[in-house]
């Protein structure tokens, strides 16, 4: 009897898990489509004490990396500069950022005088309408500070898949080969990662880095919750993997000095926190965090390189 008890509960809290997980997505997708210019973030870098009538200076739109920041912004520049610095920039590089959104990861290509400035700068983001506001701020920067670095930003699937000639993944492609790649807290989107990969390997120049920041599953986390946060996220089954595959995977591709560090508790429980602050939608949003956080999600930072010098 109370075996069937247990059960029953269990059934019940894993349907209403369920239920709040897709009444979450579904009202989360409905905000996005009435927001055309993809700028619901944008109210999350308002600092402490600023007016929040006024555009922030920075759009970040990541999870951050929160060990010693005090605010959702500066959490974001942190984790970008964690993932940069793994991706073993050199001067007159030639540099690829995937997935940038709206372009904060970009300006610090340009003018952070701890980042070797890069010859070549290429982006890839898959919205126009971050594709749109990354090229003004980028034109705008150069315009204030102009400097040798040419940037080259393209609007599409971060795949290369047949679409346009020039973009940056085309195995055929006549530009130089990249010295750095790099995906702050996007790949896990990309159908599928492993493709990613390995068209970024064929682009790197030997010795090469690739630098992401990523989402990644224990061995224990639950069948259920994988199959429904893949659909209700798009997060493609694939790529709902441990670190240890996601190693084997780097590895089969010919990446060498893989390194992959887990730092999610450094990233879920203050972001949580913080979007818990926020209220409203924020506030089931950090539930859902927490779920995954729970259940045995990860946040990971992975470089590798591919061999040669």
């Amino acid at each position: 009897m109370l075996s069937t008890i247990l059960a029953a509960y269990v059934s019940l809290y894993t349907g209403a898990i369920i239920l709040g997980l897709l009444g979450f997505v579904l009202i989360f997708r409905k905000v996005v489509r009435e927001d055309p210019y993809g700028s619901f973030h944008i109210a999350l870098n308002v600092r402490p004490g600023e007016d929040g009538r006024k555009r922030p200076e920075t759009e970040w739109l990541n999870m951050g990396y929160w060990e010693k920041a005090e605010c959702f912004p500066d959490a974001c520049e942190s984790l970008a500069l964690r993932i940069i610095k793994k991706a073993r920039l050199i001067p007159d590089g030639h540099v690829l950022d995937v997935g940038h959104a709206t372009g904060d990861s970009l300006l610090i290509h340009l003018r952070r005088p701890d980042i070797p400035r890069p010859k070549t700068l290429w982006g890839i983001t898959y919205l126009p309408s971050h594709h749109a506001r990354s090229q003004d701020r980028v034109n705008d920067l150069q315009a204030l500070s102009p400097n040798k670095t040419q940037v080259h930003l393209y609007c599409s699937d971060a795949i290369f898949r047949g679409q346009f000639a020039d973009h940056p993944l085309n195995p055929s492609f006549s530009r130089p080969l990249f010295t750095s790649i790099i995906a702050i807290d996007c790949a896990y989107h990309f159908a599928p990662r492993e493709l990613f990969l390995s068209q970024s390997f064929s682009r790197l120049g030997p010795g090469g880095t690739i630098a992401l920041g990523d989402l990644a599953v224990s061995e224990t986390f639950p069948f259920v919750l994988r199959v429904i946060l893949s659909r209700l996220l798009s997060i493609p089954s694939e790529n709902m993997i441990t670190p240890r595959i996601y190693e084997e995977q780097l590895r089969k591709i010919g990446y060498t000095h893989i390194h992959i560090e887990d730092v999610s508790q450094n990233v879920f429980p203050e972001f949580k926190s913080f979007l818990k602050s926020r209220g409203g939608l924020w506030k089931v949003f950090a539930s859902l965090i927490g779920w995954w956080a729970a259940a045995g999600g990860c946040f990971v930072i992975v470089n590798a390189s591919r061999p040669g010098t």
